[in-house]
């Protein structure tokens, strides 16, 4: 992990400001996204002074700058600041990137990465904690939420970081390899990544307002009949007749083979 990207805004009423944080945040999202998935988030309330922390691996070649110049190109009336290191110096360097967050959101999948920051979650730490994937396919997004204290959710995965309430079975794990370079890519569909950008936004954005208080496990599942089309097989909850879409949450799961 590294580069830091912090965002600070200003606003008028609390009404407005929270509007306004929820339609920059699902916009910041959508665009991060689009760039990479080796992300990681710390935003602070939507108050008069709001704090948003972006983190990207540079091994991606994903600039810190690139994020910046986006939000103020969005966003002119903004400040940000960029910073080149990594998760692990920030934390010993400059301990106060974390100790004054209120939300960390981290959506690299990448397990030494989440490792690193669940090994500080599991300390007591103040902040809340928001982890964020993708399933292949983008047919299937999950969150894990942790309200401030000591919560630790490296046990819900495996020690590859796989995931072990996963909704989707794919070949190969759902990786691609990609001929002749060695290289490979998880593929997954714009719309559903919009899906899961939308439901990691709105569960920050509650997180912050204090409208979700517990640990919680937060699921977007969109048109799972498609996945056996796509090559794949699906072993979620099943959608009610009619619907194309479902959003879930509930407490973390306690049994391996818990969905709902």
């Amino acid at each position: 992990m590294a580069q830091i990207v912090s965002l600070s805004k200003m606003g008028s009423s609390q009404a407005a400001r929270d509007i306004e944080f929820q339609n920059e945040i699902t916009t910041y999202w959508s665009f991060q996204h689009g760039q990479s998935y080796q992300n990681l988030l710390l935003l602070d309330r939507p108050q008069a002074a709001s704090q948003l922390f972006a983190l990207s691996d540079p091994r991606r070649a994903v600039k810190a700058s690139a994020l910046r110049d986006k939000i103020l190109l969005d966003l002119p009336t903004t400040e940000c600041t960029a910073y080149s290191t990594f998760a692990e110096v920030v934390m010993s360097s400059k301990p106060e990137v974390f100790d004054n967050a209120d939300l960390v959101v981290i959506t690299t999948a990448d397990w030494q990465s989440e490792v690193t920051v669940w090994r500080a979650k599991s300390s007591g730490v103040s902040w809340g904690l928001l982890q964020a994937w993708s399933e292949p396919y983008t047919q299937v997004g999950h969150a894990l939420f942790a309200p401030a204290g000591t919560f630790d959710g490296r046990h819900l995965f495996t020690d590859i970081g796989d995931f072990l309430h996963k909704f989707t079975e794919w070949p190969g794990g759902g990786v691609v390899p990609l001929p002749a370079c060695g290289e490979s890519f998880i593929p997954g569909g714009s719309l559903g990544m919009t899906n899961i950008a939308s439901m990691v936004s709105h569960t920050a954005l509650r997180a912050l307002t204090c409208n979700i208080t517990t640990a919680s496990w937060v699921s977007s599942i969109y048109r799972p009949e498609d996945v056996p089309s796509l090559g794949g097989q699906y072993h979620g909850p099943k959608l009610p007749e009619g619907a194309q879409q479902l959003l879930l949450e509930r407490g973390w799961p306690e049994h391996k083979d818990e969905m709902v």
